[in-house]
C-alpha cells in the first residue's frame, strides 16, 4: 500500500524559445482564420514585444513575469505615447499569455492591470456656431456632410 500523497508534476515545454512561441502563436491566429489587418496587427505588436523582451534577457515563454510586461507598459508611458496606442499592446500581450497558459508554455497566469484609457470629450456647438459652419457651405452638399457628422453635438 502507497501512502505518498500523489503529486501532480507540470512541466512546462522544456526550453523552448519565446519566437517559438511567438510563431505558434501566429499560426493559432491563422487558423483561427483573422482578418489578413488581424494578421499585421498581431505581427508588428507582437514583433515588437518579443524585441522588447529579447533586449530584458526574457528568452522563454516561462521567464515572463508580471514586472516584465509593467516595465514594458511603463516605458512606453514614460515616452509620452498615446494611451490608446499603450492599451492596444496591452490587449496583445494579454491575448499573447494566455495563449502561452492554453498551450502549456507557461503554467501560471501572468497578470497585470491594464493600462486606462482616457475619456475623450467631443466638441460641442452652440446654436451660433452651427449656424456660421452652415453659412460657409457652398452646395447642399456641404451642408449635408456637416449635419450629418456624428462628431458634431448642438448645445442648447
Amino acid at each position: 500500500m502507497d501512502t505518498q500523497p500523489q503529486v501532480e508534476k507540470k512541466w512546462a515545454l522544456a526550453s523552448i524559445p519565446l519566437q517559438d512561441a511567438y510563431t505558434d502563436f501566429l499560426l493559432s491566429r491563422r487558423a483561427m482564420m483573422c482578418t489578413t489587418r488581424t494578421m499585421q496587427f498581431y505581427e508588428f505588436t507582437l514583433g515588437k514585444i518579443s524585441e522588447w523582451f529579447e533586449r530584458n534577457d526574457v528568452h522563454q515563454p516561462q521567464e515572463i513575469t508580471s514586472r516584465h510586461v509593467r516595465a514594458l507598459l511603463g516605458g512606453m508611458v514614460e515616452k509620452g505615447l498615446s494611451d490608446s496606442y499603450i492599451h492596444s499592446y496591452a490587449r496583445v500581450i494579454r491575448t499573447f499569455v494566455r495563449f502561452l497558459l492554453k498551450e502549456k508554455y507557461i503554467y501560471e497566469p501572468i497578470e497585470f492591470e491594464m493600462p486606462k484609457i482616457g475619456k475623450k470629450r467631443l466638441l460641442v456647438y452652440n446654436k451660433e456656431e452651427v449656424q456660421q459652419v452652415l453659412t460657409t457651405c457652398i452646395d447642399k452638399r456641404d451642408k449635408c456632410s456637416a449635419v450629418e457628422n456624428p462628431d458634431i453635438a448642438i448645445r442648447e
